[in-house]
């Protein structure tokens, strides 16, 4: 039953980092209204919730941008 519900969970998963290797998106997971975002940094990755309903982008640490650049920054580059 655990399997059958994991699945259900997810819609989708697109891989772009794949094919194109300077796309900095590496993985995308639909959750419905939220969007993971698999990100490459220098050091390694970061993950990104992308909101489908606010359309902003929060890192790991809880701080949401309306721009995609920001939350790559903030999450890649942490003070």
């Amino acid at each position: 039953m655990q399997g059958f519900l994991a699945a259900a969970v997810t819609l989708l998963n697109y891989y772009p980092g794949f094919t194109d290797v300077d796309s900095r998106i590496e993985a995308v997971i639909d959750r419905g209204l939220v969007a993971e975002l698999v990100v490459r940094c220098e050091p390694g990755t970061a993950i990104i919730a992308a909101s489908m309903v606010d359309q902003t982008y929060c890192t790991p640490k809880f701080a949401c941008y309306a721009k995609l650049d920001r939350a790559i920054s903030e999450s890649c580059h942490p003070r």
